[in-house]
């Protein structure tokens, strides 16, 4: 995925090329979404047992959170891509101004390049604001 020297620009287009980048080309995940979120994984096996024994199939929006790198969430996202499909966040609107766009770029490749095999859909921006 060649993203860098092309995406220079404007933040706002990086999450535009990300998301379309990102979502899957075969349309496996149903619209609309019927979903949760998880954003601590802590008792993992209790967490897959309780989604997989919803009546319908979830997507789960799994928070990557800040200070953890993506091969730290691969287990548990293998796990719970058994029962769902996966809807990954690579960082929660309340930590983006944590970062600088070239710290989210390569966040964001490290998470795609780690987790892109088992992750339905990228969530790479939520509660955006124009400032």
């Amino acid at each position: 995925m060649a993203k860098k020297g092309f995406m220079k620009g404007s933040p706002v287009l990086v999450v535009v090329l990300l998301s379309s980048l990102c979502l899957p080309a075969s349309g496996q995940v149903p619209s609309p979404l019927d979903g949760i979120t998880v954003d601590n994984l802590n008792n993992l096996p209790e967490i897959v047992a309780s989604i997989g024994k919803l009546s319908q199939k979830m997507t789960t929006r799994i928070v990557y959170n800040p200070g953890k790198k993506a091969g730290e969430y691969r287990d548990a996202t293998v796990e719970i891509k058994k029962v769902s499909y996966v809807m990954g966040e690579i960082v929660d609107s309340f930590y983006m101004k944590c970062y600088t766009v070239s710290e989210y770029l390569n966040r964001t490749e490290g998470h795609v390049d780690t987790l892109g095999d088992v992750v339905d859909i990228w969530e790479v921006g939520n509660e955006i604001k124009v400032v």
